[in-house]
């Protein structure tokens, strides 16, 4: 398909050129988009081993971005290329990271007039944590069960993992949810 539309992009006729470089932008996307699935779809190690925080972020935010609620969003990553490996569950860590990242892209939405903007800064707190802080214009209502059930097995995901969270917000309305993992000896997360 690729062939044939780079073919038809080449056309002298202006019509046809057009209609080719549409195939051909909307074929590079769905094998892109394909890639992906196969990367998500390959078996990952179980339990605990080493990962990489960075590419997990980012195939988070990949995910995030085909969701249908969330078109026209805009989702930042920063600092992720420092991070160092850590050891862990990379399964329970991108579980925890995809629920929270989703319930502040609901808080953004319930906001009428928020940018729809949703950002992860990543660092190295010490030598021995990354910190992750996803930043948004919202409120997350942890008085509201809902949210509390939502978040509870997320909690109990990261705390098996000796991971900690903290919930904030500041005066220019930006909400943020903190993740702090250690680097290394995290334990094997038990199933209740």
């Amino acid at each position: 398909i690729a062939l044939a539309a780079q073919s038809l992009r080449d056309s002298p006729d202006a019509a046809v050129a057009a209609q080719g470089a549409l195939v051909l932008t909307q074929a590079e996307r769905a094998a892109s988009a394909a890639r992906q699935l196969a990367e998500a779809a390959a078996p990952q190690p179980e339990g605990i081993d080493w990962f990489d925080l960075g590419a997990l972020l980012r195939q988070s935010l990949r995910w995030l971005g085909y969701d249908k609620r969330w078109r026209g969003f805009a989702f930042e990553l920063s600092g992720e290329a420092a991070l160092p490996a850590l050891r862990g569950s990379a399964e329970a860590v991108q579980q925890a990271l995809t629920q929270w990242l989703t319930l502040a892209c609901e808080a953004v939405a319930a906001r009428p007039g928020a940018p729809r903007r949703v950002a992860i800064e990543a660092s190295l707190r010490d030598e021995a944590t990354v910190a992750l802080r996803i930043v948004f214009h919202g409120a997350l209502d942890l008085a509201q069960a809902r949210t509390r059930d939502e978040l509870a097995p997320a909690r109990a995901t990261i705390a098996a993992l000796g991971a900690q969270l903290a919930f904030g917000q500041d005066d220019a309305g930006h909400a943020h949810v903190t993740l702090a993992l250690p680097l290394d000896n995290l334990k094997q997360p038990t199933i209740a």
